[in-house]
């Protein structure tokens, strides 16, 4: 039987890596374009609801889910608050041997059968830290240490270039220490895997906080921290791009599937 070793790219923009790809600065994801099916995922009005590693988690879409957002809002007392995931994940009724790391949304206490861990640097986990085994997560603080780049999973960075610049070197920093803890979880924790579900957040963080860098139209394009920006968000995609290929020739046997939902695109929000 043919492993399948997904890779959710959370947040990951499409338009921008095919420049990237086109200018040699993503050769592993060149490639596996090169040899592999490619397919555009319309995430359509399931996009807005914010709740994309939700989808992925549970294979649910948000009218089948019947859920919109992670934001709800009480209209008699006019209280709003955000809510975690309550569904099951897909993998949790699969008889194929499944792994998991960092997915979000990933209710991991509700798929009893797989192992792995959730919550270890996510933007937006939608679930509290677990792992299974129980000690697992304790085992990967203690060989690899702690989520190294905390302080930019919701980096608020424009008005400073060295923080642009500091930032997108964390975040990459974190993508390599990602695929570190893959290789190793898949290789030796969880050997006998025939799912492995990776998911990378790194790409979210980053365009959220400096997409300017990047964008020529954006209103904040040509500010004192744009050159640190798009650095920064390039910094990030190359490290992404290693992860893949890291991956990718770690599990040769393993069919390797790299996908995103919407993309980021003109962030005109969340990088104020």
């Amino acid at each position: 039987m043919t492993r399948v070793l997904a890779l959710f790219l959370d947040g990951y923009e499409e338009s921008l890596a095919q420049k990237l790809m086109a200018a040699g600065e993503m050769p592993e994801m060149a490639r596996l374009a090169q040899t592999s099916a490619r397919f555009v995922l319309d995430h359509g009005a399931g996009q807005r609801t914010g709740l994309a590693g939700e989808h992925v988690a549970t294979g649910l879409s948000p009218d089948d889910a019947r859920r919109w957002s992670a934001v709800h809002f009480d209209p008699r007392t006019y209280e709003a608050w955000q809510e975690g995931t309550r569904l099951k994940p897909f993998a949790a009724d699969l008889a194929a041997p499944t792994v998991v790391f960092d997915v979000p949304y990933f209710d991991l206490k509700a798929a009893p059968s797989v192992g792995g861990a959730v919550a270890w640097g996510a933007h937006d986990p939608g679930v509290a830290p677990f792992s299974r085994p129980t000690d697992l997560m304790f085992e990967v603080e203690r060989k690899f240490g702690a989520y190294p780049a905390q302080p930019w999973i919701y980096g608020f960075t424009w008005p400073s270039a060295e923080k642009c610049r500091k930032m997108g070197r964390d975040l990459a920093h974190a993508v390599d220490v990602r695929a570190q803890i893959a290789r190793w979880l898949l290789t030796d924790r969880f050997p006998d895997w025939e799912l492995a579900l990776v998911a990378v957040s790194e790409s979210h963080s980053v365009v959220e906080a400096l997409w300017h860098g990047v964008d020529e139209g954006h209103r904040l394009h040509g500010i004192p921290s744009t050159v640190a920006a798009g650095e920064g968000v390039r910094e990030v995609y190359r490290a992404i791009d290693r992860l893949v290929g890291n991956l990718a020739s770690a599990f040769p046997d393993a069919t390797i599937v790299a996908f995103a939902l919407g993309g980021m695109g003109d962030n005109r929000s969340d990088l104020q």
